[in-house]
């Protein structure tokens, strides 16, 4: 009777704390997928943990493989500016292949033997581990033998290719480890000190404003003010997220002033105008213009202060390169906006780009 309980014990225990982990990684927004979570180190850095939802789970190589490979991407889409690294034991030799450099790590004590439970179990967890590897040995006997004879070692499988790119203009990247905390995203940054900040920007977009059309309307001022607002929440500035961010404005306008301001602020993203199949609004060419009022040295310095200078950089790969200083990006991307701004047309200038999606400039 009581070898009956312990294993159903034994067989129940693994799926209740699984789903309560996943439970709980579903709350906190670090769930990745049915076998990957993660979870935020002190250092700002970000630690995939490989933790099945049930439990137990049947994953062939290929099969887990592909998994984890969405669950990197997963996470690539919700942290475009952070670093993803993995502690294994058993996956030393995957990494090594791929081109992936290790660093020992050296624990000791109960987080040692912790570290090696863990592998025991999820190791055990797989039932694909249960066949054999060859006529003298098992699947999983052969990877427990690994875990006993290995140290663990950490990899870097995600690195902030925003700053790897950045590198490569020759200059050095210092980054609070502050940046990189989920509560203070990108967007936000840059509308408290950085390209958007949410003073400084409305006074330029108000000065071109007057220089195209003449002085604004009290309620078009209200619409100047609030029209980056929706950067607020927003991981990166030109991403799924970031290309959303006309819509919070656009709703406040549209409550206090109507739909004629609603859209004034929704359209002055030309990206969003012709996701929507309507021309750019008068904001729109004001907005680009903004930069002629922009001293280099000063934006320059907010765009490295909220480190969004990174994924402009990016964004512009194609079109102007990465190897030539920041100095000469913000001339050519002066010269494009003004070129925006004289024509009035949103197919003025081609749309920046990288990895193969459409993003646009704001």
């Amino acid at each position: 009777m009581i070898g009956i309980v312990l294993l159903i014990v034994v067989l129940i225990a693994p799926v209740i704390i699984s789903l309560l982990v996943a439970f709980y990684a579903k709350l906190s927004g670090c769930y990745l997928n049915r076998y990957y979570i993660y979870s935020r180190k002190r250092s700002g850095e970000y630690e995939l943990h490989c933790h099945p939802a049930f439990g137990f789970y049947y994953a062939t190589p290929a099969k887990f493989f592909a998994i984890r490979e969405d669950a990197i991407r997963r996470f690539r889409r919700r942290h475009p500016d952070a670093t993803l690294f993995a502690v294994t034991m058993t996956l030393q030799g995957f990494y090594e292949r791929n081109g992936y450099a290790g660093e020992q790590v050296h624990q000791k004590g109960f987080k040692h033997l912790a570290g090696r439970i863990s592998d025991y179990v999820l190791i055990l967890c797989n039932l694909a581990n249960f066949r054999k590897r060859n006529d003298k040995e098992w699947q999983f006997a052969h990877l427990i033998r690994r875990v006993n004879r290995s140290i663990p070692r950490r990899y870097v499988v995600f690195e902030n290719a925003n700053i790897r790119s950045y590198n490569k203009t020759g200059t050095l990247v210092r980054r609070s480890k502050i940046m990189k905390l989920n509560w203070f995203p990108l967007g936000r940054r840059s509308l408290l000190f950085g390209v958007h900040q949410f003073i400084w920007h409305p006074w330029t977009v108000y000065l071109s404003w007057k220089r195209l059309y003449g002085k604004p309307t009290w309620r078009e001022i209200i619409c100047i003010i609030i029209h980056d607002w929706g950067y607020w929440s927003a991981p990166n500035m030109d991403g799924p997220e970031g290309q959303r961010h006309p819509e919070l404005g656009a709703r406040i306008a549209r409550r206090l002033f109507g739909g004629e301001y609603g859209d004034l602020v929704l359209y002055h993203s030309r990206h969003y105008a012709r996701l929507c199949g309507q021309p750019p609004s008068k904001l729109c060419w004001a907005d680009k213009l903004s930069i002629l009022y922009e001293p280099k040295w000063f934006y320059l310095l907010r765009a490295k202060l909220s480190g969004e200078i990174h994924e402009y950089r990016l964004n512009g790969e194609k079109e102007f390169g990465l190897k030539r200083s920041h100095s000469e990006w913000f001339d050519w991307i002066r010269g494009e906006f003004q070129k925006l701004a004289a024509a009035q047309k949103g197919d003025a200038v081609p749309y920046q780009s990288r990895d193969a999606i459409v993003q646009s400039e704001n």
